[in-house]
């Protein structure tokens, strides 16, 4: 699963001009061609058909950690449509804009943006085949900032689609990582989104960018940058970087991810923020042992603990947080105990698991605890002291099979038989 997410990571942005109003994307083939529907019982089944399809797709994005920006118009929920695929038509349209004016490249692009969020095939082709991406090559160094932006924006899109589309925005990467400079945030958000998509796509795609020196650039971010927006893109990117296999684990740390992450949860209110840091922290304590200690070292522990509080009730959010601790607890019995030192660890997760209405913080909370219960006697004995086996037995009295089978998981090797009678 990635990661993202999202933290949510896989929430879809606005415009670049910040919009507060107007609603989810919607696709033209549900709706009449003029964009009005029927009647209000027609609109309503529409924008539920739509609405399923939306969480479908960001399910999908979940999968593969990539983020598509929608940009759709400042207008009240009614009658009309802001994003459908594009027509052919369309296509031509785009294609002369982008080598008008700069006011026809400026709607060219803003067009080409909406529509690439649901490429149709022929905008596909337009994008593989066409000329699309030259001119958008082109236009990334124009001198005008707004068609800048706005030509990054449609390249964080395409990045966002197949590996096909995706392979096309490599040209990108140096004046991509370029772009990363704070003085710059809109511009240096919206290329760090796009680089966090193309790492996304895989190992060969994660070697590209670190070949063209992506690292160092996205770790700064995290000191240089006030815009907690900005930082949140930053972080999205390195988790995508952190996937293994092909993550720069070393280049990450040299450069001073560990100690710069730390110093968020530390220091940052914005529960956004620390979400997409727990991510980050999740594909590092993810990799190697001897990094995740390095992050141990770094006193993240205490860090993490004093987020609990925080997500305690903020759902599928606290997944990256429960499995970042899932996976220190599963390094050895030394970083066990140095988790079990805080008791609202244990607290919170058999809160989780009892409490949670979303099952898949159940069942990371539960893989969690299953890793703790395979330690030492003693690390038994801390969930047990808790109230665990009371929590324990009513998942297996009465939840469903995958959630019993992760209570179960904590017989394995070192369980007292009493542990085992209690979880059986």
């Amino acid at each position: 699963m990635s990661d993202q997410g999202n933290p949510d990571p896989t929430t879809m942005a606005t415009d670049p001009t910040p919009s507060t109003t107007g609603p989810s994307a919607r696709r033209r083939s549900l709706f009449k061609a003029n964009g009005v529907p029927r009647s209000p019982r027609e609109a309503r089944a529409s924008r539920i058909a739509l609405d399923a399809r939306e969480r479908k797709r960001k399910r999908e994005q979940l999968i593969m950690g990539k983020r598509f920006r929608s940009h759709f118009e400042d207008y009240e929920e009614s009658d009309s449509e802001a994003e459908h695929e594009a027509t052919p038509t369309e296509i031509q349209e785009i294609n002369r804009g982008l080598a008008g004016s700069d006011e026809q490249v400026a709607k060219a692009l803003k067009l080409l943006s909406a529509r690439l969020v649901s490429p149709s095939a022929a905008l596909e082709k337009f994008i593989l085949a066409g000329e699309c991406v030259p001119h958008l090559m082109r236009l990334i160094h124009s001198p005008n900032p707004e068609i800048q932006l706005q030509a990054t924006w449609c390249l964080t899109n395409i990045a966002a689609g197949s590996e096909a589309l995706c392979h096309k925005v490599l040209d990108a990467v140096p004046y991509l990582i370029q772009s990363l400079n704070p003085l710059n945030p809109d511009l240096a958000d919206q290329a760090g989104w796009c680089l966090g998509n193309i790492a996304a796509e895989g190992p060969a795609f994660r070697e590209h960018l670190v070949a063209n020196g992506v690292v160092t650039p996205l770790v700064d971010l995290l000191t240089t940058s006030p815009n907690s927006q900005l930082t949140q893109t930053a972080c999205f990117a390195l988790s995508n970087l952190a996937r293994n296999p092909g993550a720069p684990m070393q280049q990450l740390f040299d450069a001073g991810i560990c100690g710069r992450l730390v110093k968020h949860l530390s220091q940052h209110e914005s529960q956004d923020v620390a979400s997409e840091v727990f991510w980050v922290l999740t594909y590092l304590t993810a990799g190697e042992l001897q990094y995740a200690h390095r992050l141990v070292e770094q006193d993240v522990i205490p860090h993490l603990v004093a987020q609990l509080d925080k997500f305690a009730d903020q759902g599928s959010a606290a997944i990256p947080l429960i499995r970042t601790l899932g996976n220190l607890s599963a390094i050895d019995d030394a970083t066990t105990s140095r988790l079990l030192d805080h008791p609202e660890i244990i607290q919170q997760l058999l809160y989780w698991v009892a409490k949670s209405p979303a099952r898949t913080v159940k069942k990371e909370s539960l893989w969690v605890l299953s890793n703790i219960t395979a330690g030492t006697k003693a690390h038994v004995n801390k969930v047990l002291k808790q109230d665990g086996a009371a929590v324990l037995t009513e998942v297996m009295s009465h939840d469903s099979y995958d959630l019993r089978r992760e209570v179960s998981l904590g017989k394995r090797e070192k369980l007292t038989g009493k542990m085992i009678r209690w979880v059986l």
